[in-house]
């Protein structure tokens, strides 16, 4: 079963590495596909609460479905009406029984 209330839709923009001489110099973000979920802002003790990780500016997490979820990599980048997010983690993903299945994704708004 999927999760019942995702009022946002994002366009997933996956990390791609630049390589030059075999050594990775940067990436890109080419536009993929649009995953719907829900976006939420955190605050910093809830961040570190959750995930461990300290000074993140502008946290947000991001819920999505397991099958989305499961596409999402460190890096990677979303995309909601001209605010950019950057993924922090790989997905935690929580898979207990098919109704309580979802992805839970750390992001931090970078633009």
């Amino acid at each position: 079963m999927a999760l019942r209330f995702r009022p946002h839709t994002l366009t997933h923009q996956p990390s791609q590495p630049i390589a030059a001489g075999g050594d990775i110099t940067g990436h890109e973000w080419p536009s993929g596909g649009t995953m719907k979920g829900q976006l939420t802002p955190l605050a910093p003790k809830a961040v570190y609460d959750k995930f461990g990780i300290e000074d993140v500016e502008r946290p947000h997490v991001l819920l999505l479905n397991l099958e989305d979820a499961e596409h999402v990599r460190k890096d990677d980048r979303f995309e909601m009406q001209g605010r950019v997010f950057s993924v922090l983690a790989d997905p935690k993903l929580w898979n207990a029984i098919p109704s309580t299945s979802y992805g839970e994704i750390l992001l931090t708004e970078i633009k």
